[in-house]
């Protein structure tokens, strides 16, 4: 019968089975699921090597001394696939196994309030919930296109929660077109796993304290940490005004620089960055390309952000050295930095380097984990856009020009998106009726809110990005298993 590897005691006479991880002089390391374990004996066998080996297990430093060695296969392919050699590695292993134990935390915590973890079908009717472009499903035999794959199951769950089924949750797959993920921001998939949570008989304040409560469980079982809540509300036009995001990452908000506009000039933005000496600093590095100006006795440079972002800029060094490093870590007042011809995109870079030098070198000083509230969002971020222009979703309830709608942010990332959600048919008649959205494509919808209607609130947790952030993967695909580029192609398919 076979051993897992992390069930081997010593001096015990066993069988296992695996993959050779690795080679030396006279043994190799012999991988499962479960560990690694050093195998002695000749010959040695190629990488990924497909064995079973009888023997005996020494100790820890000898490992097992094998008697018999049966190939199963061997590896023939030359270049063995990226995803192959991850899945070989002990950490893509281990964050599998983190997921599976967080998705057990998230159920016992919503089963003892009374959820049902349900199922939701991947094909449904064409919904538009974010907008107006849906992955659609063609029948190859007869051209038809019946089935649309759902940007969120929110039109499910809301009808569950109708017609009874009140507290329901699922760890539902999502989909979005590569077209409309963004370049700048890495954590945009195609496919991805959405934790979506619904609540009849629930309000917003309600619906907050129910997701506190599961952060802090799921914090609590990744690296024993107890995270303080309520966690801190921030509305929507008072980040965008202060940062020029709605998602800054809070650890550093003495450090970050608010974007503001405020001259007649639409081309010129302020960063308030922290900064001792700024005219030394000037004068040493970058005479001839800033000019010290004053204004109503407010410190200000004039330049371009390009000459300080471009990482293969000689002087790019010396701007994170001096500025950063010098300037943020010890100043005790700050200094305007206004720049002409900022973008958004510049800006985030800017901040992303003070955020890792600040890191780097006051890591003792800044929260591990620091979670924040979003709320009083335009119903309609852009009015040019359409139903594109939607801040959060066709479901969200209106509050005037405003929404109910909330988001979820940890450390500089939008983590959920929630809202209390229409409950009444005039109101969504109306929404409907806003983006020239027929009615006979919400038929179904429409009757289920002239079925008895209860309050509902509902959001969705992004389950791939709360893993990469309790878990400070570099990237979000090391911890999915086939994971997909920003564009929507696999490593394996390469």
């Amino acid at each position: 019968m076979r051993t897992f590897i992390k069930n081997i005691s010593p001096n015990q006479k066993l069988i296992v089975m695996g993959w050779v991880k690795s080679t030396a002089q006279n043994s190799f390391i012999l991988h499962d699921i479960t560990g690694d374990v050093p195998i002695f004996a000749n010959p040695i066998y190629p990488y990924r090597t497909v064995l079973q080996i009888e023997g005996e297990y020494k100790n820890e430093k000898y490992g097992i001394n094998a008697k018999k060695i049966n190939v199963i296969s061997y590896c023939s392919e030359s270049k063995v696939n990226l995803l192959f050699n991850q899945n070989l590695k002990d950490n893509r292993i281990n964050i599998l196994k983190y997921s599976n134990l967080l998705k057990q935390v998230v159920r016992e915590y919503l089963n003892k309030q009374e959820f049902i973890e349900t199922d939701v079908p991947l094909l449904w009717k064409s919904v538009k919930e974010y907008g107006m472009f849906e992955w659609v499903i063609k029948n190859p035999l007869t051209g038809e296109e019946r089935y649309n794959l759902l940007q969120s199951p929110n039109i499910i769950n809301l009808i569950s929660s109708i017609s009874g089924i009140e507290r329901n949750y699922q760890f539902a797959k999502c989909f979005r077109l590569p077209q409309e993920n963004s370049c700048a921001r890495s954590d945009s998939l195609v496919e991805f796993t959405q934790l979506a949570i619904t609540a009849a008989f629930m309000d917003n304040v309600n619906g907050k304290k129910l997701i506190e409560g599961l952060m802090k469980a799921l914090v609590k079982s990744t690296h024993n940490i107890e995270i303080k809540t309520p966690f801190n509300v921030y509305k929507y036009n008072e980040l965008k005004k202060k940062y020029g995001t709605d998602r800054p990452d809070m650890r550093f908000k003495f450090y970050y620089s608010p974007k503001i506009r405020e001259f007649d000039n639409d081309n010129i933005n302020l960063l308030n960055i922290p900064y001792l000496n700024i005219e030394n600093f000037l004068n040493k590095y970058m005479k001839g390309y800033f000019a010290l100006c004053k204004i109503t006795h407010v410190k200000y440079l004039i330049g371009n952000l390009h000459y300080v972002t471009r990482k293969t800029n000689k002087n790019y060094e010396l701007v994170e050295d001096e500025l950063c490093k010098k300037g943020i870590l010890n100043a005790s007042e700050f200094t305007w930095l206004a720049i002409q011809g900022i973008t958004d995109n510049e800006t985030k870079y800017l901040f992303d380097r003070i955020k890792v030098v600040v890191e780097k070198y006051k890591k003792n000083q800044i929260p591990r984990y620091f979670f924040y509230w979003v709320e009083d969002f335009p119903y309609i971020e852009n009015t040019k856009a359409g139903i594109n222009g939607l801040s959060q979703n066709l479901f969200t309830r209106k509050k005037g020009k405003r929404s109910y709608a909330l988001d979820l942010n940890l450390n500089g990332y939008e983590m959920a998106s929630g809202s209390e959600k229409v409950c009444s048919c005039n109101e969504f008649l109306e929404s409907i009726h806003m983006f020239d959205l027929q009615n006979n494509n919400y038929k179904y919808f429409i009757n289920a809110l002239k079925s008895g209607v209860p309050p509902v609130f509902s959001i969705g947790i992004g389950w791939e990005r709360l893993i990469w952030k309790l878990l400070e993967q570099s990237y979000i695909q090391d911890v999915m298993l086939y994971p997909y580029d920003q564009s929507g192609s696999c490593s394996l398919w390469n």
